[in-house]
């Protein structure tokens, strides 16, 4: 243990520290530098120069003149300013809406936004009937006769011309084609130039069968119909050749 003190005290307390000048004259220092600086900046700084502002020129226009008598040409003018002043003429039309004050006012307390909800239905009860014996479907099934197919009416392969040819063809033109096919076929239209005297001279496949063989069947079959004359000399329309059950073979 420590031994005591002459004063009696056990611990060894230490007398209060003295205030230091030290950091009040550093600030009193730094004060006075910054303070000279800024006054020889200021001495050493050329003085700033300013340009004054130069008022602008108005000029009012009188009935008087520059010696104050009155004058007729600036009278002149002030009478066409007041004629052709549009701040005197012009007035602002209000275009009010009618019944603008008269539409009752709702609160939107009173709009209903989202329709009550009924009590929801009972479900359905279905009834299921007897599950039968599988055997039971064998045995109808088998007691069935076959199902008939009717076969497909023959059809006949149809020439229609439209446009200009609708009236000089009289209708739509049969005929029965050289070349058969075994596939389905599409449609074949195509362009014809017809001239004068009726004959197609030109005839070009604009959507084919699916066919290069009945494309160029459908070609001659068109080259070899006559029209009734015309007044054009060359007259361009569109032409459908319908496929009919002569242009399928069946059996390939």
């Amino acid at each position: 243990m420590n031994a005591p003190k002459r004063d009696g005290t056990i611990f060894d307390w230490s007398g209060a520290h003295r205030s230091s000048w030290t950091l009040a004259l550093f600030i009193f220092l730094s004060l006075f530098a910054h303070s000279a600086a800024f006054f020889f900046v200021h001495i050493s700084a050329p003085e700033r120069q300013l340009i004054p502002k130069t008022a602008q020129s108005i000029q009012l226009l009188t009935r008087f003149g520059a010696d104050g008598a009155p004058s007729p040409e600036n009278e002149a003018v002030l009478r066409w300013i007041a004629a052709e002043d549009p701040a005197v003429v012009a007035r602002i039309t209000s275009a009010e809406p009618a019944g603008l004050l008269d539409v009752p006012y709702r609160p939107s307390y009173a709009v209903f936004r989202t329709e009550p909800r009924d009590i929801p239905a009972e479900p359905v009860v279905i009834q299921y009937p007897p599950a039968r014996d599988s055997l039971t479907y064998i045995l109808d099934a088998d007691r069935r006769p076959l199902p008939i197919v009717p076969e497909a009416p023959a059809t006949a392969t149809v020439i229609v011309f439209h446009g200009p040819f609708a009236a000089r063809a009289g209708g739509e033109i049969r005929l029965k084609p050289d070349v058969t096919s075994s596939q389905p076929l599409r449609s074949v239209e195509l362009l014809a130039g017809v001239n004068g005297g009726g004959e197609v001279r030109f005839c070009y496949v604009q959507s084919g069968s699916g066919s290069a063989e009945m494309d160029s069947e459908a070609v001659r079959m068109v080259s070899a119909v006559r029209l009734s004359p015309g007044a054009a000399e060359i007259a361009w329309g569109t032409v459908v050749v319908r496929w009919g059950s002569d242009s399928v073979t069946a059996g390939k």
